[in-house]
């Protein structure tokens, strides 16, 4: 974990005093640089420093130019080395031997070598600046001088990576809980804060209850964007205040007949993340995409998705839509006051036709601004289409696959939470695909030796059950080396305890499907599995047996 260093007060105030002289220094010398160079904004980061510009402006430039450290080319990584080492020898220069950054500094490199990165702080700290560990964390951090809007987008930058930093969570609720701030403090301030906090994992009871407080109090007064953002912020840090909600659902509900496709959108995204639904804004939101505004299929809409209030629901906002009636169980029921299941069905049938009578570049295009959730459920939509051919899901199914294969392969600007939840949607992925057509096998358009390189890769994160799923799915989708299945035989053989009843057929699925009998793999395997298979049934007879027992009376 990073470190971070306290200055006294009084040396705090020397320091401040310092930066404000430093730059002064830089204003001036910058002035009379741009007059004869140009423009600052049209240089290169290192040019800014080198002639005297703004730290932050070079900072921002930076992270323009040179995008995610480590995940681009090695030039942009060693531009990255260089800017960072001139950074810190600039400032120990300006400041006597002063090896803190300023706030404002730290923040924007934080959030550069965070925000939808593969790099973890402390490698960037050894590759940057190939210093020990602990002295890049004293150069770099200085958490004391931070105010609340710094700590929370730094927080935020964390949580990119899926990091939890406790010293810094800490500081900024300290921030947040001095004397007046949280009272003082402007409301569009509120929402970083309160994502910073659930997202760190860090919040008091005391801090919590005074943030609701001071929303519920100026509820009246805030706009509907403004309600939706602080929302949309307490469902990202897994905070779900009753009392906020309750007079949030009464202020936004009242106004749904002036929503905006994108302001439906917010809402149901807020509801699927808390898993609850609210049947008369589902109804509103779905009767309008179907009845009312209509979807367009245009893969060109999915690119516009501007806030104006007569444009049509794109295909990416219809498959969410979806996924979010099947995920609340809104798929079924029939009642006067609404057909869900009528709506379900004219839903999915705009779904799957317009995924697959697009064309291989619009449903790539697509694809790429779909979560890891919705393209799975969009698979298992499309599996249970039976009257599609198979040259109707040739080109969504490779393109869903390729669209994984992106999410978890290292070295791409994809973020540690989205990696993550693509791991997990992988496997019942897979399963949906399998299904699709009228013809099981795909190997003939559909490459699936990344997944077996990936599998082995990260075979110790994933639990057997994910394992066994994605090799049948493996086994039925085309790809045939025996090699590879062989290898995972002892595997099986040593977690047997850990297999249930359903894995065991698979499993048994998997090599049958391949051929490979007992002679190929040893008798061992299929001898125990049968074994285990029996004991699972005793167990599961046993314990239903159990359970109908009743205590006789008297």
């Amino acid at each position: 974990m990073l470190a971070f260093h306290l200055r006294p007060a009084s040396g705090r105030a020397a320091a401040f005093l310092r930066i404000n002289r430093s730059q002064r220094w830089m204003a001036s010398s910058a002035t009379s640089d741009q007059e004869a160079s140009g423009p600052l904004s049209s240089q290169d980061p290192l040019a800014i420093l080198s002639s005297g510009g703004d730290f932050v402006e070079a900072t921002r430039k930076a992270v323009t130019m040179y995008g995610v450290f480590g995940c681009g080319s090695e030039e942009k990584d060693e531009k990255w080395r260089e800017f960072c080492g001139l950074l810190c020898a600039k400032w120990t220069w300006l400041n006597d031997n002063e090896h803190f950054l300023p706030p404002e500094i730290a923040t924007e490199l934080f959030k550069a070598i965070c925000e939808e990165g593969e790099v973890t702080l402390n490698s960037f700290w050894t590759k940057v600046l190939a210093l020990p560990d602990c002295t890049a964390r004293h150069r770099f951090t200085a958490f004391g001088s931070m105010d609340v809007k710094q700590a929370s987008e730094m927080g935020l930058a964390l949580a990119h990576i899926g990091r939890v930093h406790i010293p810094l969570a800490r500081r900024l609720e300290a921030c947040a809980s001095a004397q007046d701030t949280m009272w003082t403090m402007e409301l569009s301030g509120i929402a970083p804060l309160i994502s910073a906090l659930g997202l760190q994992q860090y919040a008091g009871q005391d801090l919590y209850e005074e943030i609701a407080q001071r929303v519920c109090d100026e509820m009246a007064d805030v706009s509907r964007d403004e309600l939706l953002e602080v929302l949309e912020a307490f469902v990202e840090g897994s905070m779900y205040p009753r009392e906020i909600i309750k007079y949030a659902g009464r202020v936004i509900h009242e106004g749904m007949d002036i929503f905006t496709p994108a302001d439906f959108m917010r809402l149901a995204k807020i509801y699927q993340k808390m898993d609850k639904r609210h049947d008369t804004f589902c109804r509103a939101w779905i009767q309008d995409m179907l009845h009312n505004r209509g979807v367009d299929v245009d893969p060109e809409a999915c690119s516009h998705l501007e806030r104006d209030g007569d444009r049509k629901y794109s295909l990416v906002e219809a498959s969410f839509g979806l996924s979010f009636m099947k995920q609340l169980r809104l798929n079924t029921g029939t009642t006067e006051w609404w057909d869900k299941e009528a709506d379900y069905r004219a839903l999915n049938g705009i779904v799957v036709n317009g995924f697959c009578r697009a064309d291989e570049r619009a449903v790539r295009r697509i694809l790429s601004v779909m979560s890891p959730r919705d393209v799975s459920f969009l698979a298992s939509s499309i599996s249970r289409a039976t009257f599609l051919k198979n040259s109707d899901v040739e080109v969504v199914v490779a393109a869903i696959m390729d669209r994984l294969r992106y999410l978890l392969t290292p070295g791409n600007e994809v973020g540690v939470p989205l990696r993550d939840r693509a791991a997990e949607y992988l496997a019942p992925t897979m399963e949906h695909l399998v299904r699709c057509g009228r013809n099981r096998r795909k190997d003939k358009y559909l490459d699936c030796s990344w997944v077996a390189i990936w599998l082995c890769k990260t075979v110790y994160s994933r639990s057997i059950q994910q394992i066994v799923s994605i090799n049948r799915s493996l086994g039925h989708l085309g790809y045939s080396d025996l090699n590879y299945h062989k290898i995972w035989v002892n595997f099986y053989l040593d977690r047997l305890d850990s297999l249930s009843k359903s894995d065991i057929t698979m499993i048994k699925d998997t090599f049958n499907k391949l051929k490979l009998h007992d002679e190929d793999i040893g008798r061992d395997l299929f001898w125990r599995l049968g074994l285990r298979f029996q004991q699972c049934v005793v167990n599961t007879s046993a314990a239903r047996y159990v359970a109908a027992i009743r205590p006789i009376a008297g």
